[in-house]
């Protein structure tokens, strides 16, 4: 049965976690739960707050009724608050500014290739887009322009692809190193018949992607920095997709203390509703399951009259939370 409703910026822990991501499957309500949350750390605690979305359809603009740029992009509504709606365009380009000399070098220690492997390397599923992501934010924090970031991430499959990274990058790195190790003095024998000139060891260069992976992989678990929110609905399809995200994030080793229930509808309206009612009855079953197995970690967010869009509405949302 439902119990007493958990509220998450009551948690004193919670506020105090300098990157907080918001997680679940499309359509749920995570856009929406990120800006309410971002609002309320600008206004509250006057902090430099970035949202920043990885959604392939974000709707940061539409719901702070602001066009965004390729930038952070001050919201101008609110102080200290500023908003990014990143593509994946954007990311290959940051990830090629990063990365795209060393991997020349690297793949060039290997074969006489030219500098089009940078785009043929970036451009490749899950590379620039999945494994920089993470990079890119911590990046953004560790820079030191801003005190909170919250991350609006990916619909749920996409966002445990990227997390899935850990074993990934140590596959790649561990075989590249290996494979370097083993047949360095080809390489080197190579590098003297081609006449190239003598550069930044790639092993060294692995080692510092095999560091980088490190540092990112120990943020995630970092509890007292970082904190992953889930975000549900009532409803079948929502239930298990907690499940399985609670499942795959423990798993790697990142543990789940909130999870938000958007659009409930409120008993006293079910009341006068035979519809509503109806629907109700179907989200309260789903509620016992989810309290069932998560109470203390539920904050509940009633079903609201209007669309979330603009700065009132999102005050209204993160009154809930």
């Amino acid at each position: 049965m439902m119990t007493g409703n958990n509220t998450l910026l009551s948690d004193k822990e919670f506020r105090k976690k300098r990157i907080i991501a918001t997680g679940g499957k499309g359509g749920v309500g995570k856009t929406t739960t990120a800006s309410a949350l971002a609002l309320y750390f600008a206004e509250h605690e006057a902090q430099e707050v970035l949202i920043i979305s990885s959604d392939p359809t974000p709707s940061l603009s539409d719901i702070f009724e602001q066009k965004l740029g390729s930038k952070p992009t001050p919201i101008t509504a609110v102080k200290h608050l500023q908003a990014h709606e990143i593509q994946r365009e954007e990311l290959v380009e940051a990830w090629k500014e990063r990365f795209g000399d060393e991997i020349y070098h690297v793949v060039r220690s290997y074969l006489p290739v030219d500098r089009e492997i940078i785009d043929y390397v970036a451009e490749a599923p899950g590379i620039a887009d999945e494994q920089f992501m993470l990079a890119y934010i911590l990046e953004l924090y560790e820079n030191g322009q801003f005190e909170k970031i919250i991350w609006d991430t990916a619909p749920a499959g996409a966002t445990l692809n990227l997390l899935k990274l850990e074993s990934r990058v140590y596959e790649h790195l561990s075989q590249a190193a290996n494979l370097y190790v083993r047949m360095r003095s080809y390489f080197e024998r190579l590098g003297e018949k081609l006449h190239l000139k003598k550069r930044r060891s790639a092993l060294d260069i692995i080692d510092n992607w095999r560091d980088l992976a490190n540092h990112v992989i120990a943020t995630l678990r970092n509890s007292d920095l970082m904190e992953f929110v889930v975000v549900t609905i009532a409803e079948g399809l929502g239930v298990s997709q907690t499940d399985r995200i609670v499942k795959e994030l423990n798993d790697y080793g990142i543990s789940i203390r909130n999870i938000v229930v958007n659009n409930v509808i409120p008993s006293e309206e079910a009341a006068n509703s035979a519809f509503l009612n109806s629907r109700y009855q179907v989200q309260r079953s789903y509620l016992d399951q989810l309290y069932k197995r998560y109470d203390g970690m539920l904050t509940i967010v009633p079903l609201l009259p209007r669309e979330v869009k603009g700065i009132e509405a999102l005050r209204t949302i993160y009154g809930f939370l």
